[in-house]
């Protein structure tokens, strides 16, 4: 039975130090070259002779013809950046970036695009791809491309990549580093969430490969490895036979990118081990695994390079995507985040997908998680703060190929509990355990119309009650009250843009009564030109009672 790599094959690019470990005397590197410990270190690990203890050895018993040079890359495994290893392979020195519409769609299919796929393969992508797009992203970059090396070098000998994928003719080796190649590697990367993986034994992984290997010209499997120490992606070719039950697997570390290197088996002992160097200013690690930890195992190329399950669409279905701010890390330890159906009830696990956090990129603040809903007839997200101890920003948007709507609390009080409710019928409401003004903004589009809608302040909403912006787009009208007809006051700001011009207008501290609402009349606001019809529903049935005029604001 074939299983899910449970973590996240982590070994990342080496990386420099502040000093680097003493070698043998190795080749004289050249004087072009930063004449220091750091760059002798590397020039004699990836220029030097190879390690004997770990240079395949023994009677060949099965060989895919595959050979590190020339089928392996021109240039080692990097991570966050390509420095300093362009100062020994012709690598770029452009800035990584997420993979773009044409490789999620490779990876994932067409459940990624908002819209249609253009001529040149490029489509508008949910947000909750783009969103997908960026956390595969923050994860490669930190921890290294291994697996995508590992697949796309295997998959370009087997001739299921083609050349010039990756700027290349004829073999891997004339590959260049260029934006495609990047993300080409990047989406081989991200298989390792989706490929199953084998489940065999150290020797019956020994004898698969025999078996495969039989037949020289193609590689069907990579190898992925890992324990405490992380994990890493590495391309299987050949296996020799020592003696005495010894066995060598023979692969292509991407992280030693001329050398053949060797994984010792012992089927005596049913157990296996590697040198892994994941850090050159650290020893090496002697990665190990036997018969009971299965952690040597095979992944399909094929199902690698196939189109995979995509966490972020389902059947191209739309999806909301919500998430929240990033709050300081004790704060966000103590939330509780869930999602309700209409009825209060937790939503059912086939209508969400929960996605890591993203990286704040700020020390003292922690990402949370965020969630890839089926809208269906609507949804709550419930913000649990009864554990927290201070105040602090909450911020939930709601992200959609329809639009945004977004809830900002600039304190929102410790043990309270608050809800965003996302209905259907266009209904966007916020309210808490305690009173509060909420903030709430709701962006939707009409044609080639874009209508921005914002209220703050007036009358705090009392406990146990919401503010509400409900859209009607078919009445093309937008209504503005709460969620108990209890009356109340806000500051409403509309906005108009259409192509590059755009006009703002506001209404300060507008009270509404009991039973009644504010509403906003844009059928007759569809040119900057033209202004908004806004004011006061006394009773509620959706017609302006009392009109209320509307400052302009800006140019």
């Amino acid at each position: 039975m074939r299983r899910r790599i449970l973590a996240l094959i982590s070994a990342p690019a080496l990386t420099l130090g502040l000093a680097a470990p003493a070698l043998a005397t190795g080749p004289v590197m050249p004087p072009s070259m930063p004449q220091t410990p750091e760059a002798q270190f590397f020039y004699d690990m990836w220029f030097g002779p190879p390690d004997p203890e770990w240079t395949p050895q023994g009677t060949v018993v099965a060989d895919s013809g595959f050979r590190p040079t020339p089928n392996g890359f021109p240039y080692v495994n990097y991570a966050g950046s390509l420095s300093p290893f362009n100062l020994f392979f012709d690598m770029p020195d452009n800035d990584l970036q997420p993979m773009t519409s044409v490789y999620m769609r490779d990876l994932y299919g067409d459940g990624v695009c908002a819209g249609p796929v253009q001529s040149d393969g490029t489509c508008t992508m949910t947000p909750a791809a783009e969103y997908w797009s960026l956390s595969l992203f923050e994860q490669v970059d930190a921890v290294g491309h291994c697996v995508g090396l590992a697949v796309t070098s295997a998959g370009l000998f087997n001739g299921q990549v083609e050349p010039s994928a990756v700027a290349a003719t004829t073999l891997a080796g004339q590959s260049q580093l260029t934006p495609d190649t990047q993300n080409v590697i990047a989406r081989n990367w991200a298989t390792q969430k989706t490929t199953p993986v084998s489940n065999l034994t150290p020797n019956a992984l020994v004898q698969q490969l025999i078996e495969d290997f039989q037949t020289p010209g193609a590689v069907p499997h990579t190898l992925v490895l890992w324990g405490s120490w992380g994990g890493h992606g590495i391309t299987p070719f050949a296996v020799y036979d020592k003696g005495n039950g010894q066995y060598d697997i023979a692969v292509y570390d991407n992280n030693f990118p001329f050398q053949s290197r060797a994984i010792h088996v012992d089927t005596a002992t049913d157990t296996w081990e590697y040198q892994v160097l994941l850090n050159p200013t650290a020893p090496a690690t002697i990665a190990a695994g036997d018969a009971t930890t299965k952690n040597l195992q095979l992944q399909s190329v094929a199902d690698s390079l196939a189109v995979q399950e995509c966490p972020v669409c389902a059947g191209g279905r739309d999806t909301n995507l919500v998430l929240m701010n990033p709050v300081p890390a004790s704060v966000a330890d103590a939330l509780e985040l869930g999602l309700q159906d209409t009825d209060g009830n937790a939503l059912p696990q086939d209508r969400f997908n929960t996605l890591p956090a993203l990286d704040s990129g700020n020390p003292d603040l922690k990402g949370n998680l965020t969630f890839d809903v089926d809208p269906g007839d609507g949804f709550a997200y419930v913000v649990d703060a009864s554990n927290v101890t201070q105040a602090f920003p909450l911020t939930v948007s709601d992200m959609s190929v329809n639009g945004v709507k977004q809830v900002s609390v600039p304190a929102f009080p410790a043990g309270a509990e608050g809800v965003a409710e996302f209905d259907a019928a266009g209904v966007f409401g916020f309210g808490a355990t305690v009173a509060v003004k909420p903030r709430m903004e709701r962006v939707f589009t009409q044609g080639v119309r874009h209508y921005t809608s914002v209220v703050y302040g007036g009358q705090a909403v009392a406990a146990e009650n919401d503010r509400t912006i409900t859209v009607k787009t078919g009445e093309e009208a937008v209504y503005y009250g709460d969620g108990n007809n209890a009356g109340g006051s806000m500051t409403v700001t509309v906005e108009l843009d259409r192509g590059t011009d755009s006009r703002r207008f506001r209404a300060t501290r507008v009270s509404y009564p009991a039973g009644g609402q504010l509403v906003l009349d844009y059928s007759n606001w569809k040119r900057t030109t033209q202004r908004p019809a806004f004011g006061i529903d006394t009773d509620g049935d959706g017609t302006i009672d009392e009109p209320v005029r509307m400052r302009r604001i800006g140019r």
